[in-house]
């Protein structure tokens, strides 16, 4: 008796869950530094970050954010997701 199993029956196919929880954490400590970064008292219009992206290291102001990006002082727009670290200078 070698019957297949009616695919109600099946289990789901795994996804690497531990991959994706790696990307979401870090998604999440990054937003959770530019969130520290902009509720500062001492930010008022501008500030001074090093953002570490896919593409290299960047010395920036930034001077505002939106849901999915940082906008800088030279109007370049930085998508979070391309961030891998962001530090203020002081």
């Amino acid at each position: 008796m070698n019957k297949s199993l009616p695919s109600v029956y099946k289990g789901k196919e795994t996804v690497n869950i531990r991959e994706e929880n790696k990307l979401n954490t870090r998604d999440l400590i990054i937003r959770k530094k530019i969130d520290d970064i902009f509720k500062s008292p001492s930010f008022v219009y501008k500030e001074r970050v090093i953002i570490t992206t896919t593409k290299g290291d960047k010395l920036e102001n930034i001077i505002a954010r939106s849901t999915n990006s940082i906008l800088t002082l030279n109007n370049e727009v930085i998508p979070i997701n391309e961030i891998l670290d962001i530090r203020l200078v002081k």
